[in-house]
């Protein structure tokens, strides 16, 4: 009976890429609702929640950069 073939894809890359696409599909959903106010607002601490989620999402450009060093 044969060894089993071993692969030289590693699986946990596929969903780190998954969830960087995902991080840049967030932030692109909100490109144009969070601005310099937004901004301001939440490095003061005088934001909801909602708008602090708006906020970290705005950041979620970084995807880019992560999908492309992971492929």
């Amino acid at each position: 009976m044969a060894p089993p073939a071993t692969s030289t894809r590693y699986q946990i890359l596929d969903h780190w890429r998954g969830l960087a696409c995902l991080m840049v599909l967030a932030y692109h959903s909100t490109f144009y609702v969070a601005g310099a106010t937004l901004d301001r607002q939440v490095k003061s601490g005088a934001a909801s929640p909602s708008e602090i989620l708006l906020w970290t999402t705005s950041r979620m450009w970084i995807g880019v950069p992560i999908f492309f060093v992971i492929s």
